[in-house]
């Protein structure tokens, strides 16, 4: 049982944490290595050191989402479990730690046998991924140093190199670049972007772009049942003009077919990008191309009318059908 002082003690403590926006009514252990106080962490060892009472999960949680190295020692050494799932949006410690930059907590946790390439939080990622999206590069080449696997394909973000160029420009490029010069698989498909290179188009990343397409990025990747199948249709449908025009002088193909929107033209007029229309009508989209979602360019057009770009694609005069009479001719002068 409590003595009183402890249990003011505590009060106290919650309060002051609740009044500084830090936690609201927490065990007191989670709220110690939160602050990072050491004697309060220790004045609190009197229960379970693995009690589940914060949004984060655990004790070593709270300790490793702060930056609290010292707590955390205390905790593993009283019995805090190194591998412990968090709750809802956290995994494990290994990867809070990660996410926040906090490279003493990841090495530390590292040399009590935390698991690399466990999984889990929000994204369902491994600690990589969590330090890649997060822009780490001291962690991410930390982690690979002791064997993670450089191309987990695993939740949201798929790769490790996907979830690193999802991210403002300079910091995508930092990490992209340590994890392509550690062999990196440029076409490894997965997550919800589908690719690397659809990932980067998405966040309209111009030099990643570029990177990616320098280390052998397909340009004309598939990657079925994504909404944006392709580097084109990503670029199209984020209206990104310069990425459009530097996948076409590499060599996309304009009226490639997948995905929901079928078309890199239809993803342009779903969004009624009307300078992206009239450039991808200007290299050769056909607005006759049916299938996907919106059926043809034209359909979609009218159903939303936008006269401006009813009016780009009126002037490509529809093809005409083949006959079967023409068919029967062009076959006896065969």
């Amino acid at each position: 049982m409590e003595s009183p002082e402890v249990s003011e003690y505590q009060e106290n403590l919650r309060m002051f944490c609740y009044s500084n926006n830090k936690v609201s009514e927490v065990p007191a252990l989670h709220a110690a290595a939160l602050r990072g106080d050491v004697p309060m962490v220790l004045d609190s060892l009197v229960g379970d050191v693995n009690e589940r009472g914060s949004e984060y999960g655990t004790p070593l949680h709270a300790a490793a989402l702060n930056g609290n190295a010292d707590v955390a020692a205390i905790l593993l050494d009283n019995g805090a479990e190194v591998d412990a799932p968090g709750n809802k949006y956290y995994g494990t410690p290994l990867q809070l730690a990660a996410s926040n930059g906090h490279i003493d907590i990841v090495t530390l946790l590292l040399n009590r046998g935390a698991k690399l390439n466990a999984t889990g939080g929000a994204y369902e990622g491994t600690p990589l991924h969590s330090a890649c999206l997060n822009s780490h590069g001291d962690i991410v080449e930390l982690f690979l140093d002791n064997g993670a696997d450089i191309n987990a394909e695993q939740g949201a973000f798929g790769t490790p190199l996907q979830a690193a160029v999802s991210q403002g420009e300079e910091d995508a490029l930092r990490v992209a670049n340590i994890l392509l010069d550690k062999g990196a698989e440029v076409n490894k498909q997965g997550g919800e972007s589908g690719s690397p290179l659809q990932a980067a188009i998405l966040f309209g990343n111009m030099e990643v772009v570029q990177l990616l397409l320098d280390s052998g990025a397909d340009v004309n990747t598939n990657t079925r049942g994504k909404e944006y199948a392709s580097p084109l249709i990503a670029a199209a449908a984020s209206n990104s003009l310069p990425i459009a025009q530097l996948l076409l002088d590499k060599g996309a193909n304009i009226n490639m077919q997948c995905g929901g929107f079928n078309t890199a033209l239809i993803a342009a007029v779903s969004g009624n990008f009307g300078t992206m229309v009239n450039y991808l009508l200007e290299k050769g989209a056909d607005p006759d191309i049916q299938g996907g979602e919106f059926v043809d360019a034209r359909g979609l057009a009218a159903t939303m009318k936008n006269s401006r770009i009813m009016k780009l694609l009126g002037e490509i005069k529809p093809k005409e059908p083949v006959s079967s009479a023409s068919l029967a001719t062009a076959s006896t002068t065969l």
